[in-house]
């Protein structure tokens, strides 16, 4: 019983790193996200499907300094309505203008980083 629940800690961790871990909670339910370890050079998203009206809410904060993204996909193409490069923290709104999926997106720098992030989808009237 103990590798079975050794293995499923472990599958947990790995799908949490991903960002992959669950659906995205409905709205008004924040991703809260605290001591996240990015090694060097690594890189760790988190997405969710927000609807046009919706907001989403957004704040972290990094030990080191990262290059954030928030995307979405037009085709081929993301788009980037917020990036920043070399910042250790930032919090913000994005109006939805339009149904997709949105990946916020951290980048550590050669020190690696650890990384405190909420990200909130509020539906109009929220």
């Amino acid at each position: 019983m103990r590798k079975r629940t050794r293995a499923v800690a472990s599958l947990t961790a790995l799908a949490a790193a991903c960002g992959c871990a669950t659906a995205p909670p409905p709205a008004g339910v924040p991703i809260v996200v605290r001591g996240l370890e990015l090694a060097g050079f690594a890189m760790h998203e988190d997405c969710l499907h927000a609807e046009v009206g919706d907001r989403i809410d957004y704040v972290f904060d990094s030990s080191e300094p990262v290059r954030f993204g928030l995307r979405y996909r037009e085709g081929g193409a993301a788009v980037f309505p917020v990036e920043l490069a070399g910042t250790r923290g930032h919090s913000g709104v994005l109006g939805v203008r339009l149904a997709r999926d949105y990946c916020l997106t951290w980048e550590a720098g050669a020190a690696g980083a650890v990384l405190d992030y909420r990200i909130r989808r509020r539906a109009p009237g929220d």
